[in-house]
């Protein structure tokens, strides 16, 4: 590395993952700012002569990071209030139901499950008790347009709870951040973060005059892996350097490995070619072959990658390159529950 050091570049990719089976839980790609930050705190320990500082010892150390996300995405707010989003039918409301009365006949865009309120053209406001259908009477002689609220159920529909007492998720965060030297040489810091703790924090600001942003911060608990001896961890930081090259891949592979969907769920995984050695890793766009073991679980177009789930069940997806002679694969184990 260069000896003045290196340039951060611009705010980090994030990808979220299951901490147990590691399969992709989302992503934070379109983030206006990220932060890290690792704290202690100290206990002083003085004596002698003007009370001196014979030791500082530091102790309880924090490893916290800060996401702020110019998009929204269900799957931040599922991660902060730890609540699964639920796809089904549930009852919701609709506004601005424009309909036209005729000698006060009027019938709704949906089928209330409740009174309906009804805003007549002279701006007379009405309520009408809950109606059997679609079909409701505002008054005899109401004539024009109508303005309509009230709930109905909607059979499609993605649903977050925020309960009272559900802790925050945790997850495991890999971090991006671009790197730059000085000689023009480039490189990708990651930092893996295998048990991030959200805030539970949700704060939204909806103006006339802009958008709302989204923050997405959590602090980072203690972990072992079987590397460590014991040792108590927070987080991996490690360099990846670019270098232009034509070595040849060893082998590709698939990010995400491990999919999980839906029955009607679709996904494009990212192959990569893996050079080895101190060779970046290539996203491939071409010269890639898919076929699905089983085609009634999930199907696979053959050139594209998109995968869709068709059935509960599992399957694989096989991974072909074939490129000046080599003739690589790789597999996507890809399990399917129900909506």
């Amino acid at each position: 590395m260069d000896k003045i050091g290196q340039a951060l570049v611009s705010v980090a990719e994030v990808k979220f993952y299951d901490p147990t089976t590691d399969y992709e839980l989302g992503s934070a790609f379109a983030l206006t700012d990220s932060g890290i930050s690792s704290e202690m705190q100290n206990a002083e320990v003085r004596g002698g002569f003007m009370n001196q500082l014979l030791f500082d010892i530091k102790h309880t150390r924090s490893f916290s990071v800060n996401f702020t996300s110019a998009t929204f995405k269900p799957v931040y707010l599922s991660f902060q209030t730890g609540t699964d989003i639920v796809v089904g039918a549930k009852n919701v409301y609709v506004f601005n139901d424009c309909v036209t009365a005729t000698n006060g006949a009027v019938i709704l865009s949906k089928t209330p499950v409740g009174p309906v309120n009804v805003i007549l053209p002279d701006g007379t406001i009405v309520d009408i008790a809950k109606p059997v259908s679609a079909n409701i009477n505002v008054g005899a002689g109401v004539n024009g347009e109508c303005i309509c609220s009230y709930a109905y159920n909607n059979a499609q529909v993605s649903n977050i709870t925020i309960n009272a007492d559900t802790q925050p998720k945790t997850v495991k965060a890999v971090m991006h951040v671009r790197a730059q030297e000085q000689d023009g040489t480039i490189g990708t810091y990651e930092i893996v973060i295998p048990r991030l703790k959200f805030t539970g924090t949700i704060d939204f600001s909806f103006t006339a005059d802009g958008v709302s942003s989204t923050n997405i911060s959590g602090t980072a608990l203690s972990y072992t892996d079987t590397s460590s001896c014991g040792q108590q961890k927070y987080a991996e930081w490690t360099f990846i350097p670019d270098t232009a090259s034509i070595v040849e891949p060893v082998a590709i592979a698939s990010v995400p490995s491990k999919i999980a969907l839906v029955v009607g769920g679709t996904i494009t995984p990212s192959i990569y070619a893996i050079r080895g050695g101190v060779y970046s890793n290539e996203l491939l766009t071409d010269k890639l072959a898919f076929a699905s073991s089983d085609s009634s679980v999930a199907s696979v177009n053959a050139t594209t990658g998109v995968i869709t789930a068709a059935s509960t069940g599992s399957t694989t997806i096989n991974v072909t390159y074939d490129a000046t002679g080599l003739n690589l694969g790789t597999t996507i184990a890809v399990t399917v529950t129900s909506a």
